[in-house]
């Protein structure tokens, strides 16, 4: 059931009194489909610990391992925690987040190195949703993700909601427009820098006709269920009730992915994803993330989106490292 988010949610949440690993997060990434581009500008605010981490980054390459191939990248820990509340904030990195009208629009402005500059206007294509409405039966809240202690998981939130991102992005001379949607997200939860869930978090792209955001909490590389998701048709929010995603791997790497999904009016959907520029995204302790810029088909339609795979680095260890055993031998946590 969706109901109105209300807009508090928006601000810094209380945290857990004295846990060190409290985290609050906002994410707001992009897509300039005709450069094969993807961006994320990302700040994580540790409460009790008063600081602040942000990633800036750029990529574009058809298989990006580092960071020194991306198009653009800036990584700051321990910040200090801004000032201001997350309506308004300014962070040292360069980053400036106003909130211009309560979880509906927010400018993102960022100047960072070698005269790089960033201007984002974010609008809302929908009604924020929190991950309890978009839980499907046997899914789970966002605490399933990470490694939570179960009596903290009421304290547990996340937010996602589709934008329309719009705005320039200035990089070694060059002006680059961007008008393109994609899913901004907030999150407020203990995070610990280890222990962390396995799974997808992917999205897609269609006009106003259509867009999809999945999440699985998964226990194999070749398939998985859906956790979360909803569909968004002509502006109006569309829960799932049954889903899952097969995959075909490389490695780590996902080569293909297709989605069948079942809505709360009992219609059945398949959207198939090919990654286009893929990224080893060093982004948190411990865990191993490889996100891509994704081209999905969709009943005959070609658009783009992205999917974006993690997990517990030690537990990649223990199945193979770098190059996983078979799939079909083992199980996640």
């Amino acid at each position: 059931m969706i109901e109105p988010v209300p807009a508090r949610e928006a601000f810094l949440h209380t945290p857990v009194y004295g846990d060190p690993t409290w985290l609050e997060t906002n994410w707001f990434p992009f897509i300039v489909p005709e450069r094969n581009l993807r961006g994320y500008v990302y700040a994580c605010f540790r409460s009790n610990l008063k600081v602040a981490m942000s990633i800036v980054v750029l990529w574009s390459g058809e298989e990006v391992l580092n960071v020194l191939q991306t198009d653009y990248w800036d990584q700051r820990v321990h910040l200090p925690f801004p000032s201001g509340n997350l309506d308004d904030y300014r962070l040292d990195n360069g980053l400036h987040v106003r909130m211009t009208e309560p979880l509906q629009r927010w400018e993102i402005s960022y100047d960072g190195f070698k005269d790089m500059h960033l201007e984002l206007e974010a609008t809302a294509m929908m009604p924020a949703v929190t991950s309890h409405m978009t839980r499907l039966p046997e899914g789970g809240d966002f605490s399933h993700f990470h490694n939570v202690d179960p009596s903290l998981a009421a304290a547990s939130g996340h937010i996602d909601q589709t934008m329309m991102m719009r705005g320039e992005l200035h990089l070694r001379g060059e002006r680059i427009d961007i008008a393109f949607a994609s899913n901004r997200d907030h999150s407020w939860s203990p995070r610990p820098e280890f222990g962390h869930g396995f799974g997808y978090f992917d999205e897609g792209f269609f006009g106003e006709e259509f867009s999809f955001h999945v999440q699985t909490r998964s226990r194999h590389l070749d398939v998985s269920p859906v956790s979360n998701g909803y569909l968004l048709e002509h502006g109006e929010v569309i829960l799932l009730k049954a889903g899952t995603g097969r995959y075909e791997t490389d490695g780590w790497f996902t080569r293909r992915l297709v989605y069948e999904l079942e809505d709360e009016r009992g219609r059945s959907h398949r959207i198939e994803g090919r990654p286009t520029s893929q990224f080893i995204f060093p982004s948190w302790p411990n865990q191993f993330n490889i996100v891509g810029l994704t081209q999905w088909i969709y009943e005959g339609e070609t658009s783009w989106g992205e999917y974006k795979w993690h997990w517990e680095t030690s537990e990649m260890q223990a199945r193979g490292g770098d190059r996983p055993t078979d799939p079909a031998l083992w199980s996640g946590s």
